[in-house]
């Protein structure tokens, strides 16, 4: 008896697993194209970011650092998130992750 069931249940089983395996497949398509357009935002972002550290206080927005006898890295900190806050939580992002 179970041997029949076995061989009854075997197309439904070899349906479920195409069919799971299709789904997953299209999944992943998913959330590859999404990481990479998030990754794209992100380098804009940056970019964004840099220029506008370069055109406001004259800093190097390339370095993963504000540097230690710039006076005003507060005045850095909140003028970026400020200005580009609403698109770095968007992304995810925090004002650290930018500059460690």
């Amino acid at each position: 008896m179970n041997k029949v069931k076995k061989v009854l249940l075997y197309p439904f089983r070899v349906i479920r697993s195409m069919f799971s395996r299709v789904l997953f497949w299209r999944m992943r398509r998913a959330l590859n194209k999404s990481v990479k357009v998030q990754c794209e935002k992100r380098v804009l972002l940056r970019k964004d970011i840099n220029l506008f550290l370069k055109e406001y206080f004259g800093l190097n927005g390339r370095s993963e650092f504000i540097p230690s006898d710039f006076k005003n890295t507060e005045e850095v900190r909140i003028a970026t998130v400020e200005k580009f806050g609403v698109r770095m939580s968007a992304l995810s992002l925090h004002y650290t992750d930018l500059f460690k």
